[in-house]
């Protein structure tokens, strides 16, 4: 499944759209800007960068026979070992019946198993198989080749610069939602 903007255009087309908005922030005009002008340009730029990153994240996942949200399944998996459905729902922050799907097909090809819980029969542990294993192993390679490439025009400096504000950005937000 293609992850499209509400436009239902695809992630690239609404970002290639708005270019007008890319020279705007990088352009001399930003001082005659107001602050809630700057704050929804900037708002703007970060949610166009998540569109293009998804479209990327899953045109790449693609090419290793998953969606993103195996990808996430799977890496779950991969860094905790077992794990029950409800477990994955939590992680991946999305419904039993979207999970049980997941697992469901990801088992039919060989990629996870499930197993009886030894220490409490009435849970069911999913665990990824050899071969899942392997297929996300070499998807992460590849992924984190193309994030490092993604931030290739950055210096170190602007890197760790990019990366103090987009940090403290989030520490807001997140203080915001915590107080609704």
């Amino acid at each position: 499944m293609r992850c499209t903007h509400r436009s239902g255009r695809r992630a690239g087309e609404c970002a290639a759209a708005g270019g007008d908005v890319a020279k705007i922030v990088s352009g001399k005009l930003l001082s005659q800007e107001t602050a809630m002008t700057l704050a929804q340009h900037n708002y703007t730029l970060l949610n166009r960068l998540s569109l293009l990153g998804d479209d990327g994240d899953q045109q790449l996942f693609q090419q290793y026979g998953l969606s993103t949200a195996r990808f996430y399944l799977l890496g779950h998996l991969e860094a905790h070992g077992s794990l029950t459905a409800t477990d994955l729902c939590r992680l991946l922050l999305c419904d039993k019946a979207n999970v049980t799907r997941l697992i469901d097909g990801l088992e039919q090809e060989g990629l996870v198993k499930r197993q009886p819980d030894k220490t409490d029969g009435r849970r069911t542990l999913i665990t990824s198989t050899a071969a899942g294993k392997k297929r996300w192993g070499q998807a992460h390679q590849a992924h984190q080749a193309l994030i490092e490439s993604r931030f290739q025009a950055f210096t170190s400096e602007e890197a760790q610069t990019l990366m103090d504000l987009l940090g403290r950005l989030m520490t807001e937000w997140q203080r915001r939602l915590a107080e609704t």
